[in-house]
């Protein structure tokens, strides 16, 4: 049988593109976790925006829901005075049709 036996140098060769090999493999690593880093860091900036924005929708909301409210507070006076005069009529005709039977 031929047993293969490595020379010091094939050894050496070995050794020496192991090490380049892994060398190339961390380096390819890195530029991702680089990349991967920059991601994360732009999203943190992308969350922070949202945060801002939602509070500023909320305070816009909670502006909206006091106008609304004013609006509606508007509304109910001239519904109630509407009411009012309505009555006011109807007791002008009823009293006109007391003073005048037909």
């Amino acid at each position: 049988m031929d047993d293969y036996v490595p020379t010091l140098t094939d050894v050496w060769d070995f050794l020496v593109g192991f090490k380049e090999a892994t060398e190339a493999g961390f380096a390819r690593v890195e530029l991702r976790l680089d990349h991967l880093e920059k991601d994360v860091a732009e999203l943190k900036v992308d969350v922070a925006n949202l945060k801002i924005n939602m509070k500023q929708l909320q305070v816009d909301m909670e502006r909206l829901e006091r106008r609304v409210i004013r609006i509606d507070d508007r509304l109910s006076v001239i519904e109630s005075a509407d009411v009012i005069r309505r009555l006011d009529d109807h007791e002008r005709r009823l009293s006109r049709l007391e003073q005048h039977p037909i």
